[in-house]
């Protein structure tokens, strides 16, 4: 019937949002009013967020970058460089690849090169949402790669520094590898052919062998010395006995996280509570 900006309050939270009125139907909270009020779904029930410098304009924010960190991927001597050709691709997702290649290089986590010793195919995969998955095939480069030896963490240990916790949050980064400058002597590593011509990584890519044991090493420098918190890769747990216990120890991991550069993807945190004893 019509729509109307009003202010809403909950909890000492005010916002002004647009509300729409029609003749019948169950009154529905959009997801915007959910974000404005720093509102969460738990168990059915509405619950506020914990005080966090993030909301949901921060997925459409530039793309976040680690301070201090650049990783240099150690290669073996003497290995001769693999130029491998264009592998077709279905004009059916041609044009979405053409897309999120405009998209990677506008966050300046690629760019347009005219040639390279080195040079990876692509591999394009649909995801659940029809949305795609854009990766490079970098077997050949891998294979000149001496791997960090910095280790993963144990599950089991995980765990075990869990028990006794009530009150959990997990958050994700987004795009976490992509967070992360690659140095510039290993960029014509990571080169890739495409339709639309030859490019190169600025940042880590997904698939490099060094990947992972360079963004562990960053994130246990960048939680170091937190109490609550455990980290595998990009997915990070907090926890605490009480609630009040997990909301310091989120505090202090999202103001180390927002120190170090780095953002989360918030659609991917959540906050949990359980009866564990």
């Amino acid at each position: 019937m019509g729509c109307l900006e009003a202010e809403v309050m909950y909890d000492d939270q005010l916002a002004t949002v647009d509300l729409f009125v029609v003749n019948t139907g169950t009154a529905v909270l959009g997801r915007d009013l959910f974000a404005a009020l720093e509102l969460q779904l738990l168990d059915g029930r509405i619950v506020t967020l914990p005080c966090c410098p993030i909301n949901a304009a921060d997925t459409t924010m530039k793309l976040g970058c680690a301070q201090g960190f650049t990783h240099l991927v150690k290669v073996r001597a003497n290995v001769k460089p693999v130029q491998q050709k264009l592998r077709r691709l279905p004009f059916a997702v041609r044009e979405a690849v053409s897309k999120e290649l405009k998209q990677l290089v506008q966050q300046d986590v690629i760019e347009p090169i005219e040639s390279s010793e080195w040079v990876s195919p692509i591999v394009v995969t649909k995801k659940k949402d029809g949305k795609i998955w854009l990766c490079v095939d970098l077997q050949e480069p891998n294979r000149a790669i001496v791997v960090d030896s910095f280790p993963l963490p144990h599950m089991e240990e995980m765990f075990a520094e869990l028990r006794g916790s009530t009150v959990f949050s997990t958050l994700d980064l987004q795009s976490a590898y992509h967070q992360v400058l690659l140095h510039e002597d290993s960029h014509s590593l990571t080169s890739f052919i495409t339709h639309d011509g030859l490019f190169r990584y600025k940042r880590v890519p997904y698939g490099l062998a060094s990947g992972p044991s360079c963004f562990q090493r960053l994130m246990s420098t960048v939680l170091k010395g937190l109490t609550g918190v455990q980290c595998y890769l990009d997915d990070v747990i907090v926890s605490g006995k009480t609630s009040e216990e997990h909301d310091r120890n989120l505090d202090a991991t999202l103001q180390h996280l927002e120190a170090a550069g780095l953002k989360l993807n918030f659609d991917k945190c959540q906050i949990r509570q359980t009866e564990l004893s």
